[in-house]
């Protein structure tokens, strides 16, 4: 920035010290003229004397004046020059650069702060244009010159913003503070002060970046988390409360929590305690629970964490609370309690162990049978009730079945805590977690001692009388072959009552539902028989129910197909050709998704008894199910083998598939009817499980393994046919 100049000073004392000498030369010239007159007229006239006298103190005065004047302007040009020396040395030492501008947007200064902030120096930027040395960026531009010209105007202008580059093209923000002032030669020009503000940008920036991350640390948070002020305000919530109250953020801040959200005689109870607690008294109130209101007026139940919020003085401006809806889990609990309550006091010994076989819990009946209290069962295994009566094969039977998810039921000696022996009915069932693997086992078990002992005793007897009690056993025999006949008998009438009503249903719907439809179906036959006379909406409508009704048929037949209660036709059946003959059906659809469909097995002529068609129908629902699954280019593999279960003989067929994969969350529930995860129109929810009900009756069993993304493979097992098999009736 260039000195101030003091031209103007001295000129101004030339020209006073130029009048002084014209007044100096007047009263020269009026003395002379004085005496010239005094000698034409002899005698100096008294008038002529006044005039002179009067004439030469004027001028005196004048002069006086004169130097006076030029004596006290150059005092003030001498303070004006040292003011004007303070700016500029305030100015040149000065850390924020300092830019002055003349009328036409032309730097015509700058101090040395300029260089340090932009890399500019100085002669790099006066006497050129401000918008035209390429350091304002974007919509700088415009607010420079906006602002130029408004503080030029006269405009008191406050503080504002402007992107630019430095010399070395890295980017900075720089506060501007522009104001109008006149120079030493009476024209106006624009003094602009910037400031490095980029560090407290980016700064700002971050804090914008950070409170953004704790926002969606808040909301990705599982539990309500929710801050009040002493008057008890709302003053932030997350997205799980504003979802758990039923409102948008918006309608909740700001609001009184204890008169919007909470019933009156719980607002009533609660606020006292929050008073007590914004008074600090924390540790009595940290947790608590209580309902709370939602939009819908629906009460849940919540378990609080309470917390106080300090200012930088240690202060209590509110509370920071998160709350967690523990409704279902209270409900549950209860359920679980009552359910608990209902198996302590079952007449059965009931024990549940974990995988590894300790016991978990066991019921009131468990230590009244075995002598135990429950807490020293508890993290035992039942091998504390082992009576050395039975063989290690006998064990390793019991454990192999259950480990592989099967129910083993027998009976069993065991030894009471006073060693005396008990013989305990038992039936072990596994529990699978959700992933299908197993993880813990249910035994239920029932003291038959005395039971035994009747029966030794009956069979003593039997003994005894068998020399003249032959006809007798004979009849005993001949009445427990009727009776498992009953048996068998009433069971079926059971199942055939149960169907029967299913069939009632079902007929109720074809009446209900079929004859209407056929009206439906009819009438949009006909609509289509005079299309030519619908427009093109009308078409798209007819086409819509006609879809509509061919849909409500389809679950109509999946219905009754669910419901048939016909008799199974027993033959035997070679397994190789029955998947075979299923895969013809499937690998015509197949081939329009590129899908490949193999069988494998290890035997050809493997043979299962039962019904072929329904046999046919299990496969057609698993092919087509996993054909539905598959993208293109995918594979899907029957394999077949023969698995020998102790004495039992089964076939195992595995459905394998490259699809989608079913959901863990969702395999429960595959088997249930009417479940389907297929889109709204596309399937009943039904094939699967008409699939698990014809297995059933086959004596068979169905399970499955799937990975989202890699598959799934359905496993039925199905009993080998006998050597053996004439063709029978079985329902």
């Amino acid at each position: 920035m260039h000195a101030p100049s003091h031209a103007f000073p001295k000129r101004r004392q030339r020209h006073l010290w130029a009048g002084s000498l014209l007044a100096l030369l007047a009263i020269i010239w009026y003395t002379i003229l004085f005496f010239s007159l005094s000698k034409n007229a002899g005698s100096a006239s008294p008038l002529i004397s006044a005039q002179y006298l009067i004439s030469i103190v004027f001028l005196l005065i004048m002069t006086l004046i004169i130097l006076i004047t030029s004596r006290n302007h150059h005092a003030r040009e001498r303070n004006l020059q040292e003011a004007q020396q303070q700016y500029f040395d305030l100015v040149q030492q000065a850390a924020d650069p300092v830019i002055v501008l003349n009328e036409l947007g032309t730097i015509v200064s700058a101090n040395p702060a300029v260089e340090q902030m932009s890399g500019y120096t100085p002669q790099e930027l006066i006497n050129k244009h401000f918008l035209k040395i390429n350091v304002l960026v974007g919509n700088a531009v415009a607010t420079a010159a906006r602002e130029f010209l408004l503080t030029l105007k006269g405009d008191i202008r406050p503080p504002f913003e402007l992107s630019m580059l430095r010399k070395n093209g890295t980017p900075l923000t720089s506060e501007a503070h522009s104001r109008r002032v006149k120079n030493a030669n009476g024209r106006w020009a624009v003094h602009v002060i910037l400031r490095d503000i980029t560090d407290r940008k980016n700064a700002e920036q971050n804090l914008v970046a950070e409170k953004n991350k704790a926002r969606n640390y808040l909301n990705v948070a599982g539990v309500m988390i929710m801050t009040l002020d002493r008057d008890g305000r709302v003053t932030l919530i997350n997205k799980e409360g504003c979802r758990i109250l039923g409102y948008p953020e918006y309608q909740i801040l700001g609001q009184n929590w204890f008169t919007k959200f909470l019933l009156p005689e719980d607002a009533t109870e609660i606020k006292p305690v929050f008073e007590d607690l914004v008074s600090g008294d924390e540790t009595r109130y940290r947790t608590k629970e209580n309902l709370v209101i939602t939009k819908t007026g629906e009460k849940r139940l919540i378990s609080w964490n309470n917390t106080l919020i300090r200012d930088n003085e240690n202060n209590i401006v509110g509370t920071l609370s998160s709350g967690q809806d523990i409704t279902e889990k209270r409900l549950i609990e209860d359920q679980l309690n009552l359910q608990s309550a209902a198996l302590d006091a079952a007449a059965n010994a009931i024990v549940i162990t974990r995988k590894d076989g300790k016991i978990v819990w066991a019921n009131q009946a468990f230590t009244e049978i075995s002598g135990y209290t429950r807490e020293e069962c508890v993290g035992q295994t039942p091998r504390v009730l082992k009576s050395g009566l039975h063989n290690e094969h006998f064990y390793e039977n019991l454990w192999n079945t259950i480990i592989d998810g099967k129910i083993w039921h027998g009976e069993i000696v065991n030894r009471r805590k006073d060693n005396r022996l008990y013989t305990e009915e038992m039936t072990i069932t596994p529990v699978r977690n959700r992933t299908g693997e197993v993880e813990h086992f249910i035994a239920i078990k029932r003291d038959v001692t005395e039971r035994k002992r009747l029966q030794q005793n009956l069979e003593q007897a039997n003994l005894e009388l068998e020399a003249n009690g032959r006809k007798l056993e004979r009849t005993l025999l001949e009445m427990a072959a009727k009776n498992k006949q009953l048996q068998e008998a009433q069971n079926q009438l059971i199942q055939s009552e149960k169907l029967a009503a299913i069939g009632v249903l079902s007929s109720g719907i074809a009446h209900e539902i079929k004859n209407p439809l056929a009206i439906i179906s009819l009438s949009i036959e006909e609509f289509e028989s005079h299309s030519e006379q619908l427009d093109a909406q009308n078409k798209t409508y007819v086409q819509m129910i006609k879809r509509a009704a061919d849909r409500a048929n389809n679950v109509i037949i999946e219905l009754l197909r669910f419901a048939r209660v016909s008799d199974l036709t027993i033959e035997k059946i070679n397994f190789y050709n029955l998947i075979e003959g299923t895969l013809l059906l499937v690998r015509n659809n197949a081939k329009f998704k590129s899908v490949s469909v193999e069988q494998t097995t290890s035997d050809k002529n493997l043979e299962v008894s039962g019904d072929r068609i329904l046999l046919e129908q299990v496969f057609f629902n698993l092919l087509m199910n996993a054909l539905d699954s598959t993208e293109r280019g995918g594979q899907i593999t029957v394999a077949t083998r023969l698995r020998k279960e102790f004495s039992q003989e089964e076939v195992v067929i595995d459905v394998k598939d490259t699809g989608s994969g079913i959901p863990a969350d969702i395999l429960p529930k595959i088997f249930e009817p009417f479940f389907t995860t297929k889109e709204q129109g596309k399937g009943t929810g039904l094939g699967l499980s008409t699939v698990y009900t014809l297995l059933k009756r086959h004596r068979g069993t169905i399970d499955v393994q799937s990975t989202v993304g890699e598959g799934t493979t359905f496993t039925v097992t199905l009993p080998l046919a006998p050597k053996e098999q004439t063709e029978v009736k079985n329902g």
